[in-house]
């Protein structure tokens, strides 16, 4: 079977993380997770927690969902603050 490039990213207090590894074409998001995190130990253990991905910014419901040729799989944290929040304050300052 044919392989494909992904890279899997996470931003975190301690900085950024990103690394490129290669799949099985036909491989899913969580299969490719599951994967990146055997692979990528200089990762903090803190990115593994969290359950929401977004490939490219858009995030992903279906993590069965195939992954594709040079996709961007980035690891999200919850929000600290609710953005609209944010823009009011800023707009008081």
């Amino acid at each position: 079977m044919q392989k494909i490039t992904f890279e899997i990213v996470y931003l975190g207090p301690g900085g950024q993380f990103r690394k490129h590894l290669a799949v099985e074409q036909g491989t899913g998001l969580a299969e490719a997770v599951v994967f990146a995190r055997a692979q990528c130990t200089e990762f903090p253990e803190e990115a593994w927690r969290y359950e929401q991905f977004a490939i490219y910014g858009r995030l992903v419901e279906n993590a069965s969902r195939p992954i594709a040729d040079g996709d961007r799989i980035e690891i999200l944290r919850p929000l600290e603050i609710d953005p609209v929040d944010a823009r009011r304050r800023r707009a008081w300052k």
